[in-house]
């Protein structure tokens, strides 16, 4: 019996596909509450499939993206305890319906798995997202009286921190990390995703960027021409595969880029940061 389970993610439905007699699919409780009823005509789907066979990974790397013909992609990843591939994900930015495959072989007659085992999940939300005016960028997110605020920032500059300042205060944190961005109908929209534990599904739209870093002192600087882009670009989540995914996602972040303002943040990592964000934004 074939089996579906629909989900909701930055307002794209995406629908995974199985026979039961065969697979027994693991979903992620973060995963979980993004699911919904999909009754809409426009979808991606999933097909998830077994394979009875043993093929040898042969990359120095857990995983690897080609390019397999004019149209499609191939992501394999390798089997965490052998040198053997586990899952192969079939892929195309001009088709809908995608192809998963499952290498069992170990032969089990029944498999437990979770579509969702990193970095496969990043991969089809990220290939997803490409075609629909979206990305994934490192960042934490809050909704602060009214206003979307994306702070974005390397590993370590404080971007759990400062949402968490506002959270303690009661601002609506929209995420955490790993932020997905998307553009819907000529506005862009900031959404939190099922990559870390989540509590419900959350949106914003947005009001300005901020590229932080710790200080000895709270200090702004609006930044503009080519210093945004060196201060946002590299925290935006991309694998370029070929020239075509790199025009398409850098089309995308180019506008959003533009759109809003932009500002390089240091900051004392305590409560006065708030009244120092607020001001900046009422001056906007």
């Amino acid at each position: 019996m074939n089996l579906f389970k629909s989900f909701s993610i930055a307002d794209l439905q995406i629908v995974f596909s199985w026979i039961s007699t065969q697979i027994n699919i693991k979903f992620t409780d973060q995963l979980k509450i993004f699911s919904n009823s999909n009754s809409s005509k426009d979808f991606y789907e999933i097909q998830i499939q077994i394979l009875n066979k043993k093929v040898l990974f042969k990359n120095k790397h857990d995983w690897v993206i080609n390019k397999i013909s004019s149209e499609c992609y191939s992501f394999k990843l390798k089997s965490i305890n052998s040198d053997y591939l586990r899952v192969e994900l079939i892929f195309s930015l001009n088709n809908k319906t995608w192809n998963l495959f499952y290498y069992n072989f170990e032969e089990n007659s029944l498999v437990d798995f979770n579509p969702f085992i990193h970095p496969l999940g990043t991969i089809i939300l990220q290939n997803i997202l490409i075609q629909n005016n979206g990305f994934f960028i490192h960042g934490s997110a809050i909704n602060f009286n009214g206003n979307g605020l994306i702070f974005t920032g390397k590993s370590g500059n404080g971007k759990t921190t400062i949402s968490e300042i506002f959270n303690n205060a009661g601002t609506q944190v929209i995420h955490d990390d790993r932020l997905i961005i998307r553009k819907i109908q000529d506005t862009f929209y900031m959404f939190n995703s099922p990559m870390i534990n989540v509590e419900e599904t959350r949106q914003s739209e947005i009001n300005a960027v901020f590229s932080i870093y710790h200080n000895s002192k709270n200090s702004v600087n609006k930044l503009s021409g080519i210093e945004t882009y060196r201060n946002i670009v590299p925290n935006i989540i991309q694998h370029n595969v070929d020239k075509e995914f790199v025009s398409i996602i850098s089309d995308t972040y180019s506008d959003f880029i533009k759109r809003y303002p932009v500002y390089s943040l240091g900051f004392v990592p305590d409560k006065n940061i708030i009244p120092f964000i607020s001001d900046i934004i009422s001056k906007q």
